[in-house]
């Protein structure tokens, strides 16, 4: 997730980044000042840091050192729209996934800027400290069921040997099962290889529907679903897919899967690749089990934290809001934590509605605004929460809420997104997802450890997915497994896609390949996000 990695370490190493971070305080990376303008830099208790001074907290009391951030960079993006005078001010906020060291998002958000600024949004990126090191090590040394005592830290970070052992023995413990999972996973990639190579393509790609097992739910579901949206687009003549998308009078679900490439070579290299590293694979993955579980779990805490606000009990750290449902502001349980997340959306709710006043005020049509949400991986978990939290209040409406390869659950999602998009029915939901056999196929660190996406990595062994609803959002098949999440009446808000597969590591602009290599796609562009036209050619059943 976040910034592509050749390898994924585990071990002591991260207890003792965990330590060094929390001794050296501050990042190797010197961003320019200009990441004022569009970087919020959180840290793991979800505390606001100046980007170009990472030692520097900024209070996130009211009127204090976070809002004035928050207004500097609000003041920034109205010269940016007012210099480019579009008939639209588009507004982008990403939140990054996993993996990803906060130093190492700044950097990539400042390289992706100017990019998304030419495309036509001003950006906005939420950038967390979610790498490994500091999530198993404040685990290990800091965390106990979810609370995280600030006053004896020293004292809970005594006990941190007893939870490295625990770690190792509950993954030894784990081992049969673990490698039955990685048996069965690499069967299926190893039957999804063996029915793409023996099917002739005269020279053209293959679809899918191809080689994939005929009795497969997903396969089931995908034909009816394309048929519905051939379906939808004749009554629709003429339209582009960008003007389908956004047809008010849709009632389908745009979806569309990626060609596939395949010759024997590719299949050869990597089977010969697969036997020589069977040793190191089985090797490596009960660790990763054992040791990537409890990281994984601390991630998604930091999420939470990310919209409900630092647990921490001081002013400076805290802050409260009114609750929409509460006409009495006295009532204590009118008062709901909030987080720079959530601080961001209201701030920026706020600023739009008084810019349009202002406008109304000198006699002027005021601006027209769309405010895209973009997460990437864990990102998705964020926005959820967020959407989760705006669902009935109608300060400022998401335009497009786009999920990359998201990493929260199928359940999740439908819990957040579809209340939101009944609320609001102009909004329209994007779930882009790599090819399947790309998820099942992917390699890192030399292929020595289990093959498979990160997504494949928590659904058969950081997360404990109970039904077949509990496994990630952004992979294909999952996603059509469990679209009767979705009812029928928000549908028509929904687009599905999954991109081409191309039996390489190269990066595709355009085409991603690999889990992390939708961060550097242009993410920003509504082309991207639009499903291809349906395939005509297949029969539902």
């Amino acid at each position: 997730m976040g910034k592509p990695r050749k390898s994924r370490r585990v071990g002591l190493a991260w207890v003792l980044g965990y330590f060094i971070s929390l001794l050296g305080g501050c990042a190797t990376y010197q961003p320019p000042a200009s990441i004022r303008d569009h970087v919020i830099s959180l840290d793991s208790d979800a505390l606001a840091h100046d980007p170009c001074d990472y030692g520097k907290k900024l209070g996130m009391e009211k009127d204090g050192p976070f809002d004035q951030y928050l207004d500097h960079m609000m003041a920034t993006m109205d010269e940016w729209h007012e210099s480019r005078h579009d008939s639209v001010r588009k507004i982008l906020i990403f939140v990054h996934g996993g993996l990803t060291p906060v130093e190492s998002a700044d950097q990539d958000a400042v390289n992706e800027t100017g990019q998304a600024e030419d495309g036509g949004s001003y950006p906005i990126y939420i950038d967390w400290d979610s790498s490994f090191p500091s999530s198993y090590g404040e685990h290990v040394a800091a965390v106990s069921q979810g609370i995280k005592d600030y006053q004896d830290l020293w004292a809970r970070s005594l006990l941190s040997p007893f939870y490295v052992v625990a770690d190792i023995g509950l993954a030894v413990t784990r081992i049969p099962e673990v490698w039955s999972e990685e048996v069965i996973t690499d069967a299926q990639t190893v039957s999804t290889d063996l029915a793409s190579v023996q099917k002739p393509n005269d020279g053209h790609p293959l679809h899918w529907l191809d080689y994939a097992p005929e009795d497969d739910i997903s396969v089931q579901t995908f034909k009816r679903l394309n048929a519905l949206y051939a379906d939808e687009v004749q009554h629709h003549p003429g339209l582009s897919a960008i003007d389908l998308s956004n047809d008010p009078t849709r009632r389908q679900i745009m979806l569309s899967i990626g060609t596939t490439d395949t010759t024997k070579g590719e299949l050869l290299g990597l089977g010969a690749m697969y036997a020589a590293t069977i040793p190191p694979k089985f090797g490596l993955s009960w660790v990763v089990d054992g040791l990537g579980g409890p990281s994984w779990d601390n991630m998604i805490r930091r999420t939470l934290l990310i919209v409900d606000g630092s647990p921490r009990n001081d002013a400076t750290a805290r802050r409260f809001r009114k609750r929409a449902s509460f006409e009495s502001p006295d009532n204590p349980l009118a008062q709901e934590p909030v987080g720079p997340a959530l601080l961001l959306i209201d701030k920026l709710a706020d600023h739009l509605q008084r810019k349009s006043q202002e406008y109304k005020d000198r006699g002027l049509a005021p601006p027209k605004y769309e405010v895209t949400l973009v997460g990437h991986s864990m990102g998705s978990m964020v926005i959820n929460e967020l959407l989760f939290r705006k669902c009935h209040e109608s300060d400022v409406e998401f335009k497009n809420v786009v999920f990359m390869a998201a990493a929260c659950s199928v359940r999740d999602c439908a819990r957040c997104v579809v209340p939101y998009l009944r609320a609001h029915p102009t909004t329209r939901f994007y779930n882009l997802c790599l090819h399947p056999t790309a998820d099942l196929q992917e390699r890192d660190a030399g292929d020595l450890p289990p093959r498979g996406s990160l997504l494949v990595w928590i659904d058969e062994f950081l997360a404990d997915p109970p039904t077949m609803y509990d496994r990630t959002m952004g992979r294909w098949t999952n996603v059509l497994e469990g679209i009767g999440e979705f009812p029928q009446d928000i549908r028509g808000q929904m687009t599905i896609k999954a991109f081409n597969l191309r039996r390489t590591d190269e990066f595709f602009l355009g085409q991603p390949q690999e889990h992390s290599q939708f961060r550097g796609q242009p993410y920003w562009s509504e082309s991207f996000w639009q499903a291809d036209p349906p395939d005509t050619s297949v029969a539902p059943r």
